[in-house]
């Protein structure tokens, strides 16, 4: 099962690191931008 905070943080990490947004991390690992909201 997925710990959904530990994964919020993560995920934040990764756009800080790349200092990209989430629109553009979904664009990069092909999701649609509105699963990542």
């Amino acid at each position: 099962m997925v710990n959904t905070d530990d994964f919020i943080k993560r995920l934040e990490f990764i756009l800080d690191y790349y200092s990209i947004n989430a629109s553009a991390f979904a664009d990069k690992i092909g999701v649609q931008r509105s699963s990542l909201s």
